[in-house]
């Protein structure tokens, strides 16, 4: 905890600021993080979800209540642009998913308890 004090008592002195005041700011960087970290995840739902209903339409019998025809879909029809584009949509969506479960407690953690957020930042600063 010293080392904390140290590190905002010097950090406010080169500023020309209090050590209160920079806490203030931390705290509010808290909540600024959570914002933009929600606004990101709700694009990258979005980009999801997207490319799951973009599957499903490319997937669609063009053919349907036509038994004579053969099953034809999309990527029948389009076969190496649409699997390479929904091939990086895919992956694209993986990393998302990904993202959105490594920041999840981050950004529940900045609204629920920014104090927390605020000093777990300073700790990994000092490291």
């Amino acid at each position: 905890m010293k080392d904390i004090n140290l590190l905002l008592t010097e950090l406010a002195e080169k500023l020309g600021t209090t050590i209160e005041y920079l806490w203030g700011v931390l705290i509010k960087q808290a909540y600024v993080y959570a914002i933009t970290m929600t606004i990101a995840d709700v694009f990258m739902i979005a980009c999801i979800i997207a490319t799951i209903k973009l599957h499903v339409k490319f997937s669609k019998d063009l053919n349907a209540g036509n038994d004579d025809l053969p099953r034809l879909t999309m990527y029948d029809k389009h076969e190496y642009i649409l699997s390479g584009i929904m091939s990086c949509a895919g992956v694209l969506s993986i990393v998302f998913m990904l993202a959105l479960v490594l920041s999840f407690s981050s950004i529940v953690t900045a609204y629920i308890n920014p104090e927390y957020w605020a000093l777990n930042k300073l700790l990994n600063s000092i490291k």
